[in-house]
C-alpha cells in the first residue's frame, strides 16, 4: 500500500500545485520585479500596425468592434484593419464593406468556403507588409489607450509579443459567468506574473495581443489553439513575451455551461496537439519548462489525476483516518454538484455550488478533448461562442 499511497498523495500535490502553490510561488518571485521600461513615448514616431482578425457570422458585434479600434487614440493613419471573413452567411461582410467606405484602411478579405481561423490568420499575415501585428477577436472591445499601451513596448527590441488585459462583463447569477470571470481573472494574474519573472507567458490570451511579424510562425493545418502555438513558437525562438495591465479591453463573459463546455472541449483538443509539438520545452529545470508544467500540462492532466485520486482512495479506505475523510469529501463534492443541478432547475443559484459544477464540468471537457485527440478527429473551422447568453 505504500506505492498506492505515494501515487495518491503525489496526484493530490500536482493538482494543488497547479491551482494554488504555483500562483503563490509566482506572486513571491515576481513581487519586486519591474515591467519593461524601454517604451515609446507618445511624441515619438510610432510604428504602423496591422490589426488582424478572422470572423464568422459576427453581425452582432463587428460594427462596434471596428469603431472600437478607430476610437482609440493611436494615430489613425498608422492603423490598417484586415478582416478575414470565413464564408460568413449573415450581414458581417456588408457591415465591414460599409465601414470601409468611410475608412479606406479597413480591408475585407472574404473566403468563399469554411477555412478555419488559423489558416485565415496565416493568409492575412502573409498579405500585409507591416512590421507589427495586432491579433484580436470580433467580440473584444478596446479602451482609448489600448493599442498604444500594447505597441509602446516594442521599442524594446528583445520583446516579440505583448498581451493585453482582458476584462469580462455581463455577469449573471443564472449560469457560470461569475465562475468563468473569476477563473479568467486568476489566469490574467498568473500570466502577468510569469511575464515579470521570466519574460515569458505560457500562452497569451488570443482575444488581443500584439506580435512582430518577424516573430510570427504560421500555424500548421489542423491546429486549433493558434494563440498558444504562436506564443510558444516565440518562446521556442528565445523571444521575450510579456503582458501589460495597462492595455485594457473587454469581452462578454460566457454564461451557459453547455456553450463553455463545447468551447473547452475544443480547446482541450488543441492543447494536446500543442503539447505534442512543444513537449521539448517541458524541461522542469528551466524557467519556461517549470512554468509550462505547472501552469498548463498539470492542469491539462488534472481530470486524470482526479480519477486516480478517487480510485486509489477506495483502495486506501481500510487504512482509515484521513483516507476515509478524503473519500467522503470527494463524494460530498459530487453530491454538491448534483444539488447545484437540482437548484438550478428551480432557479436557485448558489455561488459555491456553481464553482464546484464549473470545476468538474471544465475538467470533463478536458478529458473528452483528450479522447478526441486520441481518435485523431480534428476540426479547424469554428463556431463563435454565443454572445449575450442568458
Amino acid at each position: 500500500m505504500i506505492i498506492v499511497a505515494s501515487i495518491f498523495w503525489i496526484s493530490i500535490f500536482v493538482v494543488i500545485h497547479s491551482y494554488v502553490l504555483y500562483p503563490f510561488f509566482l506572486y513571491v518571485v515576481s513581487k519586486h520585479k519591474k515591467e519593461n521600461t524601454v517604451v515609446y513615448s507618445r511624441d515619438e514616431n510610432l510604428p504602423r500596425v496591422a490589426v488582424v482578425m478572422a470572423v464568422y457570422n459576427e453581425e452582432s458585434v463587428i460594427e462596434e468592434k471596428l469603431w472600437s479600434i478607430f476610437r482609440t487614440n493611436y494615430p489613425k493613419e498608422l492603423l490598417d484593419v484586415y478582416v478575414g471573413s470565413d464564408n460568413s452567411s449573415d450581414s458581417t461582410d456588408d457591415i465591414v464593406r460599409k465601414c470601409a467606405q468611410n475608412n479606406p484602411n479597413v480591408h475585407l478579405v472574404r473566403f468563399n468556403k469554411r477555412t478555419g481561423k488559423p489558416q485565415i490568420v496565416n493568409e492575412l499575415v502573409a498579405s500585409v507588409d507591416t512590421d507589427l501585428l495586432l491579433m484580436t477577436d470580433a467580440n473584444v472591445f478596446f479602451e482609448e489607450n489600448t493599442i498604444f499601451e500594447l505597441v509602446k513596448h516594442f521599442k524594446n527590441e528583445n520583446i516579440q509579443a505583448v498581451g493585453a488585459l482582458i476584462k469580462n462583463y455581463n455577469e449573471k447569477k443564472s449560469g457560470i459567468s461569475v465562475q468563468e470571470k473569476t477563473y479568467l481573472m486568476q489566469e490574467s494574474g498568473v500570466k502577468y506574473r510569469e511575464a515579470l519573472w521570466a519574460r515569458a507567458v505560457i500562452g497569451l490570451f488570443g482575444g488581443l495581443y500584439a506580435i512582430r511579424k518577424s516573430a510570427y510562425c504560421p500555424v500548421p493545418e489542423g491546429y486549433i489553439v493558434d494563440d498558444f502555438y504562436i506564443t510558444m513558437k516565440v518562446i521556442e525562438q528565445k523571444g521575450e513575451v510579456i503582458t501589460t495591465n495597462d492595455a485594457v479591453c473587454y469581452e462578454d463573459v460566457s454564461n451557459k455551461i453547455e456553450e463553455e463546455f463545447k468551447r473547452k472541449k475544443r480547446i482541450s483538443l488543441g492543447n494536446f496537439k500543442n503539447l505534442s509539438t512543444f513537449r521539448n520545452l517541458a524541461n522542469p529545470f528551466t524557467k519556461v519548462g517549470f512554468m509550462f508544467l505547472s501552469h498548463k500540462i498539470f492542469r491539462w492532466f488534472t481530470p486524470f489525476f482526479m480519477i486516480i485520486i478517487f480510485i486509489l482512495n477506495f483502495m486506501l479506505w481500510n487504512e482509515g483516518g484521513i483516507y476515509q475523510i478524503a473519500l467522503c469529501g470527494q463524494v460530498l463534492l459530487v453530491c454538491m454538484m448534483c444539488f447545484d443541478y437540482v437548484f438550478r432547475k428551480m432557479n436557485i443559484h448558489i455561488g459555491l455550488l456553481r464553482f464546484i459544477t464549473h470545476f468538474f464540468a471544465m475538467n470533463a471537457a478536458l478529458l473528452l478533448g483528450f479522447c478526441t485527440y486520441l481518435t485523431h478527429k480534428s476540426e479547424t473551422v469554428w463556431q463563435p461562442t454565443k454572445r449575450n447568453q442568458d
